[in-house]
């Protein structure tokens, strides 16, 4: 990871965070992930820890928004992942989904940059993500 790419990471992880605690991600105080985990892991996750990935994308499916905001991040940027503009949209309509206000913000901005198919396959993959979410509950 270079280091531009690294300080961009942070400072989307890092504004995704502070917007959130600002506005509260509607998410029940017992589930809500400590920012500072989120983003140590977001950072091991983009400097290639398959581990700290693990980690993240377990709470990211379990419905933490902040750690949905931050593989959404990732996806955008292309660190620790491929670079993936359906997943990333993908991430960042879940994290909207749980209340996170910054993420839904995310999401508006990064669907005026992308292809239309793009979008249609992020929206898929959320929709299908949510169903197999349901269908384990």
């Amino acid at each position: 990871m270079t280091v531009e790419g690294m300080r961009i990471f942070r400072l989307l992880v890092l504004s995704l965070v502070l917007v959130s605690a600002l506005i509260g991600c509607g998410k029940k105080p017992e589930k809500k992930v400590p920012s500072q985990e989120v983003i140590a892991l977001a950072e091991k996750a983009a400097a290639g820890d398959a581990k700290a990935l693990a980690v993240l994308r377990g709470r990211a499916e379990k419905g933490d928004a902040e750690a949905q905001a931050s593989l959404g991040a990732m996806y955008f940027i292309g660190e620790g992942v491929p670079k993936d503009m359906a997943e990333a949209f993908k991430w960042f309509i879940l994290a909207s989904a749980e209340g996170d206000e910054s993420a839904k913000k995310t999401a508006r901005f990064i669907e005026k940059r992308i292809t239309a198919e793009e979008r249609a396959e992020g929206e898929k993959r959320a929709r299908e993500f949510e169903e197999r979410s349901k269908r384990s509950d």
